[in-house]
């Protein structure tokens, strides 16, 4: 069986952050070097979720708290973590 992973918090925080700065999706794949702005819809859309590395870009991109990004990632981690442990 393959986990689904869910990252809800951490896209709806990015979003909210990108949004705040002003930034297209647009703007922010051309700071982080992408061609196209699908990687941040992604992002958003919780098909997928940024790389370590570029979750590192995109808190100095948006001027991003370090312990707040982390509690964000640690909060979607412990729910993968419970729903999977609570399943049979």
């Amino acid at each position: 069986m393959k986990l689904k992973r869910s990252h809800s918090k951490l896209c709806h925080y990015l979003t909210k952050a990108r949004i705040k700065k002003g930034y297209t999706q647009m703007d922010v794949a051309k700071r982080l070097g992408y061609s196209t702005p699908q990687h941040i819809s992604n992002w958003e859309r919780n098909l997928c979720s940024p790389s370590l590395g570029a979750l590192a870009k995109l808190k100095k991109i948006y001027g991003l708290n370090s312990e707040e990004v982390i509690l964000v990632v640690m909060t979607d981690q412990e729910e993968i973590l419970r729903k999977t442990f609570s399943k049979k």
